[in-house]
């Protein structure tokens, strides 16, 4: 069995811990400062897209890693 390459890992990393902000997204708004910032900056609405679409650019971005349609940076040697 071939361990899958590394960047296929990091997608899903990636895609599952946006996953999981997005399905949290009240909590992070509610308690932590950075949270407290969004909503200070922009009013509970907004910051809640704003954070709703942070998590799913972030779903985007590792979905398109996990199945290779971003490439990582490889160096040569």
């Amino acid at each position: 069995m071939q361990f899958p390459h590394d960047h296929v890992v990091m997608g899903l990393g990636v895609a599952g811990f946006s996953l999981a902000c997005l399905t949290r997204h009240q909590w992070l708004l509610a308690h932590t400062s950075k949270g407290q910032r969004l909503i200070g900056y922009f009013g509970e609405s907004k910051a809640r897209a704003v954070v709703a679409f942070v998590c799913l650019c972030g779903i985007a971005f590792g979905s398109l890693l996990a199945s290779g349609v971003i490439r990582p940076i490889s160096w040569p040697g």
